[in-house]
């Protein structure tokens, strides 16, 4: 396999050719796969990490070097082999960081960690610990599109207000409310921010803006439309409003290629994981006739990755012992996987990260 490293501004070739190998120490800080050339990961050791981390935020390393870096880190704390206290100390040094690519990975990485800890009394303070590091980028992208602004620019203001709201920014919660209304009143918002203000919309809302966007879900005909707001129904944080997402999920208001999508949405939402199995056992028979035979089904159950216990692994094994589905097998396994891999992070994290957020 051929590894490229980086050692100060000079690039060296190495051929890694047996499991374990020494390479020689440079006189420099050395970035291993530069250009994330080659297909491996990189564990680096915490002390390392840190100095790694200097020439981040000072951007002395390309963009692409600095996905892998952050990349990696995530991916290794996933696997169990860094502490996730380590990988969020690393991520402090993106604070400053404009690239979107980056921020896609550094956003779906934040939502692992809120899936795993996010009925945990130290919440608040991962919260707080997002919206700091958010905070940067949201203040540069705004809410108003620049003229002749980069598509990647619109797509990093979408995604960054998504989250600094997600996260409890309170100006931002407040302006996507203001623009609901302004939704509401016929005047027309950036479609690209719609999803935003929908899904902060949800999140902080409760019956009444619930009946809402279910009126607007059932009078728009757009199908990429419907989808934002199916997705804003599933956003919900009262157990009795993401009930009547999943029952009107299966309703002749949601066409069949839609149900997948609300269900899973439901699924993927902290206060509606648990309601979105229970839902999936007792329609099993519809969801297997709509969907069986085919990936769907598959995308369907992969839902179910995002739980924490060995209790809901078993429930899921023994629900699939009795009702035979070889067309999903492997994300079946895959699922149980990654459940057993989630209580063993959240086991092995938990008060680390209590202490971590409190002193930073």
């Amino acid at each position: 396999i051929p590894v490229m490293i980086l050692e100060g501004k000079m690039k060296k070739r190495y051929i890694l050719a047996t499991k374990s190998q020494t390479f020689p120490k440079g006189k420099a800080l050395q970035k291993v796969n530069v250009d994330e050339a080659s297909f491996l990961r990189v564990s680096y050791p915490p002390s390392y990490l840190s100095l790694l981390a200097n020439l981040i935020a000072k951007r002395k390393l390309s963009v692409v070097d600095r996905l892998g870096i952050i990349s990696d880190a995530f991916a290794l704390s996933e696997s169990g082999q860094l502490a996730t206290i380590e990988v969020l100390t690393l991520v402090q040094s993106y604070k400053g960081e404009r690239d979107y690519a980056i921020w896609v990975e550094i956003a779906s990485s934040f939502r692992q960690i809120t899936n795993l800890f996010a009925f945990e009394t130290f919440y608040s303070s991962y919260e707080a610990f997002c919206q700091r590091l958010l905070s940067s980028v949201a203040k540069h992208v705004g809410w108003k599109k620049q003229a002749n602004e980069r598509h990647t620019q619109t797509l990093l203001r979408t995604l960054t207000l998504y989250n600094f709201g997600s996260f409890g920014d309170k100006e931002t919660i407040v302006r996507a409310k203001e623009e609901f209304t302004r939704l509401q009143k016929g005047e027309a918002i950036d479609p690209d921010l719609r999803s935003v203000v929908y899904n902060l919309v949800a999140e902080n809302g409760g019956e009444e803006e619930y009946e809402v966007l279910t009126a607007r879900y059932k009078k728009e005909e757009l199908q990429q439309e419907k989808e934002r707001i199916g997705r804003a129904l599933a956003s919900f944080k009262s157990p009795q409003l993401l009930k009547k997402t999943l029952d009107f999920s299966l309703s002749s208001d949601v066409r069949s290629q839609a149900v997948n999508g609300i269900i899973t949405a439901v699924w993927g939402n902290p206060y509606g994981r648990d309601l979105a199995w229970e839902f999936v056992k007792e329609n099993w028979t519809v969801l297997r006739e709509r969907f069986g035979g085919g990936h769907l089904l598959s995308r369907l159950l992969a839902g179910a990755s995002d739980f924490t216990t060995r209790g809901k692994a078993a429930d899921i094994e023994a629900f699939f012992r009795k009702h035979k589905t070889p067309e999903a097998t492997r994300t079946i396994t895959q699922v149980i996987e990654q459940i057993y891999a989630n209580e063993a992070r959240f086991s092995k994290d938990r008060e680390a990260l209590r202490v971590f957020l409190k002193k930073v």
